[in-house]
């Protein structure tokens, strides 16, 4: 995925995405996670990690295992 984050028109539809998602849920977790992908493969971890960080944080609250998981090997840099 790393070629396809870095364009334009996956930032458009990202930022798209980030618009939409109701606050407080799974699609906010999504996002987030979604949205930090360029920053990781541009080995902008400073930037990504606040929206993993997010990610990880909104999914235990949510109590939603399936994302926090998901949330959590992103957060380690399992993608």
């Amino acid at each position: 995925m790393g070629g396809l984050a870095q364009t334009s028109r996956f930032r458009e539809w990202t930022e798209r995405a980030d618009r939409h998602a109701a606050p407080g849920t799974r699609d906010c977790v999504m996002t987030d996670l979604v949205m930090s992908i360029p920053f990781r493969v541009a080995q902008k971890y400073g930037e990504a990690y606040p929206l993993r960080r997010r990610a990880v944080d909104l999914s235990r609250e949510l109590g939603d295992p399936q994302a926090f998981l998901t949330a959590g090997e992103m957060f380690v840099g399992v993608d």
